[in-house]
């Protein structure tokens, strides 16, 4: 980049970060919310936040972590706000119902078993699991862009690998692991 305020180098800035990045981003964020189109809505969201703020940004290499700080808050934000709309509460046998759909007749194989299984993870024990195991950050890393401590970072992973184990069970661990 140029000139952090020149018009021409931040759009050719935006564009790299757009060709370079989405593919990631959206898979990121599919595995954050476990839906396509929300995970198309929550990276978009992040590109525009990203445009609105590109001068912002000082160092490329940092690019890919300040984008994915960006589509951790916008995810947040929306959990929040899907979080505030009242729900009808269901009735006993609604929820019995719900879960004779959801377990599976048969066994799933290992990478649904686990998709399923993230799927279930509360939300910043899921953002911290992926962001180590999948992104590749580091706990100090992760802590910084979820604005945590490092140890509440390792707690997550922890509890998210517990949880982890106790959904799969341990046929689907082994399997998992092959």
């Amino acid at each position: 980049m140029n000139r952090p305020d020149d018009p021409t180098a931040q759009r050719s800035l935006y564009e790299s970060l757009v060709a370079r990045y989405a593919p990631n981003l959206w898979r990121l964020a599919s595995r954050l919310t476990g839906d396509a189109d929300e995970a198309d809505d929550l990276v978009q969201e992040t590109f525009y936040e990203a445009w609105r703020s590109i001068g912002s940004l000082r160092a490329q290499p940092a690019a890919r972590a300040w984008l994915i700080r960006i589509l951790i808050h916008r995810a947040a934000h929306r959990l929040r706000t899907a979080s505030r709309r009242l729900a009808p509460k269901p009735t006993e046998e609604g929820q019995l119902r719900a879960r004779a759909e959801a377990a599976p007749l048969e066994r799933l194989a290992s990478r649904e078993s686990l998709e399923e299984a993230l799927g279930r993870l509360a939300p910043a024990r899921r953002t911290a699991f992926l962001l180590v195991f999948q992104e590749g950050f580091s706990c100090r890393e992760v802590g910084e862009m979820l604005d945590v401590p490092r140890g509440t970072v390792l707690s997550r992973l922890h509890r998210a690998r517990e949880d982890l184990r106790g959904r799969l069970g341990p046929d689907a661990q082994a399997e998992a692991v092959v």
